[in-house]
């Protein structure tokens, strides 16, 4: 783990960066101890998007968040919410509750012995709205997320399920500027996951929000996100649309954690031709003398004829829509995902009906 060298004064944003911008981190940097937590980190949000933070454990995604949500101070770097500023290196000048931010967790921190709508309502109790008004806002954000029948019901007597939905209407009761959530649905099955996932895009388009969401789910990421940033040991390392980080990567990171990537080591030879350990491939040149390798997805893989990558099948699971393979080609296993049935042992001709894509060995 690397450690901060020393402290400098962060550069100032322009004034008008600040204002049109939900969110703004500037070169953030949070130390535990000697351990470095975010290095060096700046993020933008325009209003109205839905960023996904996605990276695997520890590479300091909820850390930031928490920094967002005035939980946890910086050690250096700043934060502007809304065009304000709330965090000055370790100075927390917004506390968590003046902040124009909702929050959605892991853990719901549902109040047990308040009912559904008393838990969805609480914020508006805290900044002494009506009882009267409190109730309708409450009801209607809870018949907007399909709890119809649930106000009255206590968080042990809902499924996991509503209980999301009661964290979720809690946290927008109050328009915030900024929605924070974190990894909201990962202890949920996946079938309730998929759907709550797209209750929550919806939600995010109609009400016009700007969410900052983190998950290590990439199904999640790619299924939610307008933009994907994508963190490694307390740094960001990509970002970009959905589509274009998962067909074009620029590293073998990021090729691995967003896709079931086949990678093959390869020497750039001329004229777009590569040598792997399957035979020359033809794929784009690469854009400069770095070692790289060259991605190829199981989905942009078919059935060939005998001048196509023959192989044999090791193994074999069914997945519903699609069969997936391992192929042996020249001593490699290749990833295949076939429409048709596929044995154990069969031989197989492959033929790519996409270009691989060279991708930068950063491993």
């Amino acid at each position: 783990m690397r450690r901060a060298t020393r402290t400098r004064a962060p550069a100032r944003p322009a004034p008008a960066e600040v204002e049109t911008r939900s969110l703004l981190v500037t070169r953030a940097v949070k130390m535990y101890g000697q351990a470095l937590a975010l290095d060096d980190v700046s993020l933008e949000v325009e209003p109205g998007e839905l960023v996904v933070l996605l990276g695997p454990s520890g590479c300091g995604k909820t850390t930031l968040l928490r920094v967002v949500a005035g939980l946890e101070p910086l050690t250096d770097g700043t934060v502007h919410i809304a065009g304000r500023q709330v965090n000055r290196g370790p100075l927390v000048l917004v506390p968590p509750d003046k902040r124009p931010v909702g929050m959605v967790f892991q853990e719901l921190a549902l109040w047990p012995h308040l009912t559904a709508e008393q838990n969805v309502s609480f914020p508006l109790a805290t900044r002494k709205v009506a009882a009267a008004e409190r109730r309708r806002r409450a009801r209607e954000l809870m018949q907007i997320l399909d709890l119809r029948g649930a106000g009255a019901r206590r968080p042990a007597e809902l499924s996991g399920g509503e209980q999301q939905r009661v964290a979720l209407a809690r946290a927008l009761i109050a328009e915030p500027k900024l929605m924070l959530m974190d990894e909201p649905l990962a202890s949920l099955d996946t079938h309730l996951r998929r759907r709550l996932r797209q209750k929550i895009r919806r939600i995010h388009e109609g009400f016009g929000m700007t969410t900052l969401y983190v998950t290590h789910d990439r199904e999640e990421a790619l299924g939610l996100a307008d933009r994907i940033v994508l963190m490694r040991q307390g740094r960001v390392v990509a970002q970009g649309a959905p589509g274009m980080l998962y067909t074009k990567p620029a590293t073998v990171f990021a090729a691995q954690l967003l896709s079931d990537a086949n990678l093959l080591p390869a020497d750039y030879l001329q004229n777009g031709y590569w040598r792997t350990p399957i035979g020359t491939l033809k794929a784009p040149a690469p854009p400069d003398n770095e070692r790289y390798m060259l991605y190829i997805r199981p989905e942009t893989l078919a059935r060939g004829d005998e001048d196509g990558l023959r192989g044999e099948v090791d193994a074999v699971s069914y997945r519903g829509c699609f069969w997936e393979a391992e192929v042996n080609v020249r001593g490699e296993e290749i990833l295949w995902r076939s429409p048709d049935p596929v044995e154990v042992r069969q031989q197989v001709h492959l033929r790519l009906t996409q270009e691989p894509h060279p991708v930068l060995d950063d491993r």
